[in-house]
């Protein structure tokens, strides 16, 4: 009776051996059909991923271009996209501190290094649906945890919506740095101007410098856009008071 007792147990382990080495062949199978999946998406994406990066280099090109022939006197229209309007900052009675717990506030670490405590810094503000585009009052950031609402009631409607707007403009231009990016900008329609239509200022200005009395600017004369001078009188011209060479510079705000 013993005997036939550890037949049936050898009988059991052979069978569990077995039915363990088809385990192992079918996930090897998987594994090389995941592999050859695998590698066949790569053949599909790696081209569009290098062709993206290309196109991007080249949009960036055609935006700092822009920028640059905007400071050497053409007519291309531009804007911070992201910041404040500093005047209407200073007309509803804010402080630099209070701008400064808005956007660009900035405190020293344990380190000593400055880190942005700002509302609009915070990557994690969020005041608006990003499905819907309504406003979400109860939304917090910075190192106050201030919300929409708290800025709303303290420092009114208007300064609360351009909060809005920057935190927009922000998460589309420039959502890792969180600081503003001058772009070309239309403004009619509230957007970045395509190279097209820069391209379109640019020959309706060079077709109208051939009128007498005009002077034909050489923009390959100017220096990069970084430390070029802003042409006299085009601040008016301008939505937005960040827009020209001082955009570079520090934030005027500090807390």
């Amino acid at each position: 009776g013993g005997a036939t007792g550890g037949g049936s147990e050898v009988g059991e382990c052979g069978d569990a051996g077995e039915s363990t080495a088809e385990a192992v062949k079918r996930l090897q199978k998987e594994r090389d059909d995941l592999q050859r999946r695998l590698e066949f998406v790569e053949e599909l994406v790696g081209p569009t991923e290098a062709q993206r990066k290309a196109l991007q280099e080249q949009v960036n090109a055609a935006r700092a271009a822009a920028l640059r022939a905007s400071y050497c006197g053409a007519g291309v229209p531009t804007k911070v996209a992201g910041r404040l309007n500093e005047q209407l900052m200073k007309s509803r009675g804010l402080s630099e501190r209070d701008a400064g717990l808005l956007q660009g506030g900035c405190l020293p670490d344990n380190d000593g290094i400055l880190q942005d405590v700002s509302l609009l810094g915070d990557p994690g503000f969020r005041p608006y649906n990003e499905q819907t585009g309504d406003l979400r009052w109860g939304a917090r950031g910075g190192v106050l945890k201030l919300s929409l609402e708290e800025v709303q009631e303290k420092f009114g409607t208007e300064v609360a919506l351009d909060v809005v707007r920057c935190a927009k403009e922000l998460d589309k231009y420039d959502a890792s740095r969180r600081v503003g990016v001058e772009l070309p900008w239309h403004a009619q329609q509230n957007r970045e101007l395509e190279p097209a239509e820069v391209i379109g200022l640019l020959v309706d200005r060079e077709l109208g410098l051939q009128k007498p009395g005009l002077v034909q600017i050489d923009a390959s004369s100017c220096e990069d856009v970084r430390d070029a001078a802003v042409p006299s009188g085009r601040h008016g011209d301008l939505l937005s008071p960040y827009a020209g060479a001082g955009f570079h510079h520090p934030s005027p705000y500090a807390v």
